[in-house]
């Protein structure tokens, strides 16, 4: 539960990042570490704990 909740606190971090840093300052430097982030929370959800098994499983 703990690890969802920041993951969803840290979608809109990057979410900002990228309108601040990447489209308005230009820095797309940042552009791919940002994306990789973005699929980290992505996997994060879509992979929950399974506290029975003690493994990470698929939904």
């Amino acid at each position: 539960m703990l690890i969802a909740v920041g993951l969803d606190m840290l979608d809109p971090v990057v979410t900002q990042k990228i309108i601040d840093d990447v489209i308005t300052a230009g820095r797309y430097e940042l552009f791919r570490d940002l994306l990789l982030a973005f699929l980290g929370i992505t996997l994060g959800r879509a992979l929950p704990w399974s506290h029975c098994a003690g493994r990470w499983e698929l939904l």
